[in-house]
Parts: C-alpha cells; sequence; structure tokens
C-alpha cells in the first residue's frame, strides 16, 4: 500500500461510513482488485490525480492506469452503506460501453464502490458516443449543426471531471483541404440548463476577444466553441525567460472585456456564501486542525462580500492563466460559460490567488508571483481599468479560501501543509485589506 500522510490516514480512520474509502487511497490494492477482475490488457501502476469528497457520503476518485497498450483513464466511486444498496442499483442499470481494459464498468459489492472506465460515466452518458467510431462523426455534427464533420475527424482529450465535465479538441479537414477545429464541451444537466441562458444571452450581446458558440446540442448537453490557437499563458509563465509583456497584454484583454461586457445586464451571480459555507463544512472534516483558522476566515469572507457592489460589473468568473491563450500579438480570452454579474476586481484577484496556490504547491517561483501580478496589473491599469489595493487584496484571499481544497483535490504530497499556507496567506491578505485603502495610481480613500 502506498505511504499516506497523518492527514490522510485520520481521514479514513473518522469517515467509516464509506466502506471503500481506504481502498481509493490504495492504488496497489485497486490495481490488483481490476487485474483480478479480468481486465486486458493487466494494469501494471495506477495514479490517483482527482478526488471529489463528501464526507460520510460519497467519494470519487480519478485514476490514470498504466498498460503495456498504453495509459487508461477511470473513475471509482464508493458510497456510504446507508446509500451504496440504492445507488449501486443505479449504476447496475446503466448502459456501459466496452473501455480499453475490455469491461466498461466494474462492482465491488463488499466495498460499495463502481470502477468506470473512459467514456463511461454516469452523468455525462453521452460522452459513450465517442468510443463508437461508426457514430461519433453524426453525433458532432448534430453538435455542430451546419457544420459538416468529415470521416477523418480527430479527438484529443483536453480535460476530464467525472460527472461533472469532459472538453475534447475535435478537428478534420474539409473538401479544400483546410483543417477545421473545434471544442466541444460536455456537461451535466443542472450546469447545462445553468449555461444555455448565459450563452444564448452572449450571442445576442457578443462580447469581441472571447470565443463565440459554433454549436449547442441539449440532448447531448454539449456546447462547442471555435478552437483558439496559440500558446497558453500556463506555458509562458512556466517558462525559464518570462516575457513579461504577455501578463500586460492579458491585463488589457481583461480590463477591454470588462468594458465591453458591462453593457450586458442580465447576468445572475452565483451564491458565494453558500459555497463558501458549504466548502468550509468540508475543510472542517478533512483537516480538523484548521477548523477555527477556515471558519473564522469564511465568516469574515461572507460579511465582507455582501457589503460589495456585485452588480456593478461583469466577470469572467473564473479566471487564471489556463483561460487565457496568446497568438502573437492578440490575447483570446477561454471558458466563457462562468460570466456573470460582479465586481471586475475579482477576476483579478482569482488570477493572483492562483498564481499563490501555484507558488505553494511548487509549480511557480515565489519571487515570480509578485512580478507577475504586477505585469498583469500594469496592463489592466493602463487599459483604463480601476484597482483599489484594499479589494484586491480581499478579493484574493477570497479567491485563496476557494481553492483551499484543491491540495487535497488533485491528491498533492503534503497537501494538509499546503492546505494551511494557503489560508495562512488568505488571512494575511485579507487582514491587511482591512487596513489598507488606497487605490493604485490614485490617492488614498
Amino acid at each position: 500500500m502506498p505511504h499516506l500522510c497523518r492527514h490522510t490516514a485520520s481521514l479514513l480512520a473518522r469517515d467509516r461510513a464509506i466502506a471503500g474509502l481506504p481502498l481509493l487511497f490504495d492504488t496497489d490494492a485497486l490495481v490488483a482488485h481490476l487485474n483480478s477482475a479480468g481486465g486486458s490488457p493487466p494494469i501494471t501502476a495506477a495514479d490517483l490525480t482527482y478526488l471529489r469528497y463528501k464526507p460520510g457520503t460519497n467519494c470519487l476518485a480519478k485514476y490514470r492506469l498504466h498498460t503495456a497498450s498504453g495509459p487508461v483513464d477511470v473513475y471509482a466511486k464508493a458510497y456510504s452503506d446507508e446509500d451504496a444498496a440504492e445507488k449501486l442499483a443505479k449504476d447496475r442499470q446503466r448502459p456501459a460501453v466496452a473501455g480499453p481494459l475490455g469491461c466498461g464498468r466494474w462492482f465491488f459489492a463488499a466495498r460499495n464502490l463502481v470502477i468506470s472506465a473512459f467514456p463511461n460515466d454516469a452523468k455525462l452518458r453521452y460522452l459513450a458516443r465517442l468510443g463508437d467510431p461508426t457514430r461519433v462523426r453524426q453525433h458532432l455534427t448534430r453538435i455542430l449543426g451546419a457544420a459538416e464533420v468529415r470521416p477523418d475527424v480527430a479527438l484529443q482529450p483536453l480535460a476530464y471531471k467525472p460527472e461533472r465535465r469532459y472538453v475534447v479538441r475535435a478537428s478534420w479537414t474539409d473538401d479544400t483541404g483546410a483543417t477545421l477545429e473545434h471544442v466541444i464541451k460536455y456537461v451535466t444537466a443542472q450546469e447545462f440548463a445553468r449555461v444555455q441562458p448565459l450563452l444564448q444571452c452572449l450571442e445576442v450581446q457578443p462580447i469581441p476577444g472571447i470565443p463565440q458558440l459554433a454549436g449547442m446540442s441539449g440532448r447531448y448537453r454539449a456546447l462547442a466553441f471555435a478552437w483558439q490557437p496559440g500558446t497558453g499563458l500556463r506555458e509562458i509563465t512556466a517558462a525559464a525567460n518570462i516575457d513579461y509583456r504577455y501578463l500586460e497584454a492579458t491585463g488589457r484583454a481583461l480590463a477591454l472585456f470588462h468594458r465591453q461586457a458591462a453593457a450586458i445586464k442580465t447576468l445572475p451571480c452565483r451564491d458565494f456564501a453558500a459555497r463558501l459555507q458549504a466548502l468550509n463544512e468540508q475543510m472542517a472534516f478533512l483537516l480538523p486542525s484548521l477548523e477555527t483558522r477556515m471558519d473564522t476566515l469564511v465568516r469574515e469572507l461572507i460579511a465582507w462580500w455582501k457589503d460589495q457592489n456585485e452588480t456593478c460589473g461583469v466577470v469572467h468568473g473564473d479566471f487564471y492563466d489556463k483561460q487565457v491563450v496568446v497568438t502573437g500579438e492578440h490575447v483570446s480570452i477561454l471558458d466563457i460559460d462562468s460570466v456573470e454579474s460582479g465586481h471586475p476586481t475579482r477576476d483579478l484577484g482569482l488570477f493572483i490567488a492562483h498564481l499563490e496556490r501555484d507558488a505553494i504547491s511548487g509549480n511557480v517561483a515565489a519571487a515570480e508571483v509578485t512580478r507577475l501580478g504586477d505585469a498583469l496589473l500594469r496592463g489592466y491599469l493602463r487599459a483604463g481599468g480601476e484597482i483599489a489595493i484594499d479589494q484586491l487584496r480581499a478579493y484574493t484571499a477570497f479567491g485563496l479560501a476557494q481553492l483551499a481544497h484543491h491540495p487535497f483535490r488533485s491528491n498533492e504530497t503534503h497537501w494538509a501543509e499546503k492546505t494551511e499556507r494557503l489560508l495562512i496567506r488568505a488571512t494575511a491578505l485579507f487582514d491587511s485589506a482591512r487596513v489598507t485603502a488606497i487605490p493604485l495610481g490614485g490617492k488614498a480613500s
């Protein structure tokens, strides 16, 4: 069994309601179970890459399995003893297609656990169409509408969160020899119902510089956008020699987005108070030693957030370096399905919060956080954006609180220590925001 840190071991000891929980963290045992179930080719190892956990209720875990024929993506879901009979019965009724290991779904009743091999997904059921070469062309044509998908269509997976979303790049050659490329995003029924009116609104009032909707299917709960060529900002910030001009260009693009999107008046605003409180309750179980720190921070952030004018503008809603593509001097902002009413500084704060989180996880040098953030803000200000440093610090703390569970979710080494550092940094930023009220480039207010 892989070595478990004391915090993970404590978690497993405290949550006895989910019988299969220990197996999810024991990748050696999981591989043995799958191999004994007759999967072919044999699995040699498994990497746990993603977790979504509801204490006492269920836990979903995504794995990259290693085989002689190449990697295979699967996810496991372990249910509580109370819910297992009903949930597993529903899972057994779901149709399954053969996966790369032969079987599409495995059941381990003694552990109240089911494992699904891609493209089988309990909530993204139309992914199975992508695993059938005889149906994929017709399936994508229906999503894209007028665009005819050719027989040579190639699919490149981009992102997958089981039972939440799957993003794939589809490309093919038309009659003239030109390559056509689209991004197809599959979401849950609940998410599609939320996003559909937003995207229809953006069709009527398009925002320059962001990908326009190329197709939509309510039946398949799928969204299609034109592929945006270029270099991802994440790749640029990870380079040995960072060109900060791209960060400035990103700041300018965000200021332009905020200015042009402000004309849209019919957007909702998510209830962040409820979301933060739910996260607070989860974190209290994950790390009881941090319960007081997290609870204090969340209560103060919620009280502060309720005093902000969250209807004064429009925000991207999920803005960080993975949402930006650079082509020459042009910057494209991706993934617009979280656009909503909000204070524009929230986007800047979340971007910087991701930089802080990446530094704590060791993906960005700590010294680069300030330089990258300053370059972003320079571009934003030069393009006419307005920033008050107290609000920026508070929104950065707000973003860090939202990201507090990410080290656990990503199954990172020393996840508990990284979580504590995130909370310490968020608290320090929020405390400094309450004693500082100076606009960047302006006079004290």
